[in-house]
């Protein structure tokens, strides 16, 4: 599904909650949300398990526009001092499966996938 605002879904902004139309046909689901606040993301996630969807999955790497627009501090930080809180949130919010995506970094010479899949690795076993 489409990556969807972690702002807009929690504050249920009718443009969101279309993009959220699900079928049966569509299983399994993972519904992609992105957001810097870890408490809106948590409450995100929340919804995303209570419409059903068979796993969450935090965007922490789209260079799109409106994601680093909406987290403009996530996306290509060199360290994980800003995802560990938002991956932590999410995770003790939902009881359904949780990714990451994640991209290599800003550039060739600034890679964070590895500090950063270090942090999902050690957060995701979290409860």
């Amino acid at each position: 599904m489409e990556f969807i605002s972690s702002e807009g879904l929690t504050r249920q902004h009718p443009r969101t909650l279309r993009a959220l139309s699900l079928s049966a046909e569509e299983r399994p689901l993972a519904i992609q949300i992105y957001g810097a606040d870890p408490a809106r993301m948590a409450a995100s996630a929340r919804i995303v398990e209570d419409l059903g969807a068979d796993v969450c999955d935090i965007n922490m790497g789209c260079p799109a526009r409106r994601v680093v627009r909406a987290a403009p501090a996530l996306p290509w930080l060199p360290t994980s001092s800003k995802h560990a809180p938002v991956i932590c949130a999410v995770r003790q919010a939902v009881t359904i499966p949780l990714t990451v995506k994640l991209r290599l970094g800003l550039s060739a010479d600034r890679h964070t996938y590895i500090e950063l899949g270090a942090c999902v690795r050690t957060l995701g076993s979290m409860r």
